[in-house]
């Protein structure tokens, strides 16, 4: 890259998926946030519930849910359940950095 030039480097869109859109996704959005941080990808992420995931999910480049989702979606699919659990949360987190393309 040249001295003076300007990148634009779009902004990773992670579309967190839950039944109700409110209680649960929201704590995986905040855990997702706290855990990308330091992560030199500028992430966006998105909480709704399964019926407002938009068709075709234009923009998003991935999607963490804890309930089914169609399976049409052209988009890297993740459960959140170990967002909830604890349980395995560091590996979930391994591969959200992977599909985001850290």
């Amino acid at each position: 890259m040249h001295k003076g030039t300007i990148t634009s480097v779009r902004k990773k869109k992670i579309l967190v998926v839950c039944g109700a859109g409110t209680v649960t996704s929201l704590l995986i959005v905040q855990k997702l946030r706290k855990a990308l941080a330091k992560v030199p990808v500028k992430v966006e992420v998105i909480q709704c519930k399964v019926e407002e995931i938009p068709h075709p999910p234009v923009g998003i480049d991935l999607i963490i849910t804890t309930v089914p989702v169609p399976s049409n979606l052209r988009v890297p699919v993740l459960s959140g359940m170990a967002f909830l659990t604890g349980v395995n949360e560091e590996n979930l987190v391994k591969e959200v950095i992977k599909n985001i393309g850290e």
